[in-house]
């Protein structure tokens, strides 16, 4: 049964966002609620990609709350599911940044090249050992540069 009502459709990568940043920030719905005063049922059902698109109020005062820049909200709002990419076009194609520095072209290859190696290797049970050393690394090249570029990692 399709519960979403006609009309502004959200993206479900809206709902997948908010969800993200909102667990992100170790907030719960009822959280959120209260920082927004937006019904925690309505966040729900954003979320899940079963409301409509919400309205610029409704954008805005989540991206305070969630601290998210408001114009990218509400281009993730108003995409359509349907415009599917190439992830190598988002991650090459895009601007975008790592703890606020913004990630050059080099760094950018270097993501693309250890999602490449993941998705387009088969690594069984014999050579699973040789496959995550050389995940590992990848990665640790990727970190390597990070902190030749002057992007610090977060610490967990």
């Amino acid at each position: 049964m399709n519960t979403q009502k006609e009309g502004r459709n959200v993206s479900l990568n809206f709902g997948s966002l908010l969800k993200y940043y909102r667990e992100e920030l170790g907030l719960s719905l009822s959280q959120l609620q209260e920082k927004t005063g937006i019904s925690s049922s309505y966040l729900n059902r954003l979320e899940n990609g079963e409301r409509r698109g919400p309205t610029v109020k409704i954008i805005e005062l989540l991206s305070i709350a969630l601290g998210i820049e408001m114009g990218n909200l509400i281009d993730i709002a108003i995409k359509s599911d349907d415009e599917l990419k190439d992830i190598s076009s988002i991650i090459l194609g895009c601007d975008y940044t790592i703890d606020d520095e913004p990630v050059s072209a080099d760094i950018k290859r270097l993501l693309m090249n250890i999602i490449n190696f993941i998705i387009s290797n088969d690594i069984d049970y014999l050579d699973r050992a040789a496959g995550i050393s050389e995940i590992v690394k990848r990665i640790r090249n990727f970190k390597c540069s990070l902190d030749y570029e002057g992007i610090e990692e977060n610490p967990e």
